[in-house]
């Protein structure tokens, strides 16, 4: 157990006399991991960029003599150093919490206040995603918009519009339940209340759901088609379930492509029409070596070794095709309100595409975004 005579601790701060004075400095238990947000989470780059600077201005608040402080600097760089944290980021935040006055840090000089346009901000609040683009330079390059008229450029300041990003659900907000209700104790008293947690019951499955062979057995059915109520990626073994009944006549689908041969490659489209229909053309410019998208190219890129395949006759073909890949029908899509049913599809595929990691950034094959898209059925 660690006890002192001469100094006392609370959280982070070690108090002690210094002759007729008060002296602080950083304290921290032995059992303390520093574990700081990695520099790899996906996190806005502000979020990361600034927990340096918050660190080290702590230490400077924190310690009341530069001996102090420039070995908590220096302690503290190490423990983001071992958090990835790159040397010349800790080293500007060193030199950034040197030069602000400490009595500043205590809260002893008042920070110059701002006046703010009309006393309002104006946040565009999105969910962040690291695929987003540079949103805050977007918005700056199109302010000018609310110039044209003047009513609209009476109502916004430019200088205080700005980009406020909300969490996606991570693992603690998905598996914890924070809606409580009080409710009387079992003992029947008035007077004495107990909260009781009353979790989102989830609705059930229906069995009907999946992805399903028609009855005809056709050739798509017959051969490539794989009967499921779920699927996972390839990339990331992320498993998910198919919330419809999809068969091969199914019409607005997207639906997943995976490569045998190739196990992490798998291809991620949508058809406004049947997916018997959609295979058809998929079949046939894989057959002709038509690079008429990102799944027939891979294809024809690797005709002559991984994917080399006997074209001679329809039935070879087919029976040859069938051993190199598997297609899974992943979701019936109903238009959005507001958008037509290949807006909406887009947009789904969009999604899975990001969500199963098919998109060159992860090494995949699907290269098509909402910005660059030829429309096809």
């Amino acid at each position: 157990m660690e006890y002192s005579t001469t100094s006392i601790v609370f959280l982070d701060l070690r108090v002690s006399m210094g002759g007729p004075m008060v002296l602080t400095q950083m304290y921290s238990k032995s059992s303390d991991t520093h574990a700081y947000l990695l520099p790899t989470s996906c996190h806005p780059t502000h979020v990361c960029r600034n927990i340096p600077k918050g660190v080290m201005k702590r230490v400077r608040r924190n310690c009341a003599e530069e001996t102090t402080c420039e070995e908590g600097f220096s302690e503290y760089k190490q423990h983001l150093l071992n958090r990835g944290y790159d040397s010349s980021l800790i080293d500007q935040a060193i030199e950034g919490a040197r030069t602000t006055p400490r009595e500043q840090l205590l809260g002893i000089v008042e920070k110059e206040k701002v006046l703010i346009h009309g006393n309002k901000q104006y946040p565009l609040v999105i969910k962040f995603n690291p695929r987003l683009p540079p949103m805050a330079r977007f918005i700056h390059q199109h302010v000018k918009v609310l110039e044209l008229t003047e009513q609209t450029k009476s109502m916004f300041n430019k200088k205080f519009l700005f980009v406020s990003y909300k969490m996606e659900k991570n693992i603690l907000g998905m598996t914890t339940c924070n809606k409580f209700k009080e409710e009387p104790s079992p003992s029947g008293s008035s007077s004495s209340m107990a909260l009781v947690v009353h979790p989102t019951p989830s609705l059930p499955d229906d069995p009907t759901w999946g992805c399903h062979s028609c009855p005809k057995t056709c050739t798509l059915c017959k051969n490539f088609l794989q009967d499921s109520t779920n699927f996972t990626s390839p990339k990331t073994s992320q498993n998910f379930k198919i919330k419809s009944h999809i068969d091969c006549n199914t019409k607005n689908v997207i639906y997943l492509i995976l490569d045998l041969k190739c196990p992490e490659i798998f291809y991620i489209g949508y058809t406004t029409d049947c997916m018997a229909m959609r295979w058809r053309n998929h079949k046939s410019h894989v057959k002709k070596s038509i690079k008429s998208c990102e799944l027939a190219s891979h294809f024809v890129s690797l005709s002559t070794t991984t994917h080399k395949i006997d074209k001679s006759s329809q039935a070879t073909f087919t029976s040859e095709l069938k051993e190199h890949l598997a297609i899974i029908l992943i979701e019936s899509v109903k238009p959005q309100t507001g958008l037509d049913v290949e807006a909406t599809l887009k947009e789904r595929e969009d999604f899975w595409q990001g969500a199963l990691k098919s998109t060159p950034l992860f090494g995949g094959i699907n290269k098509r975004s909402n910005k660059a898209r030829n429309k096809r059925s």
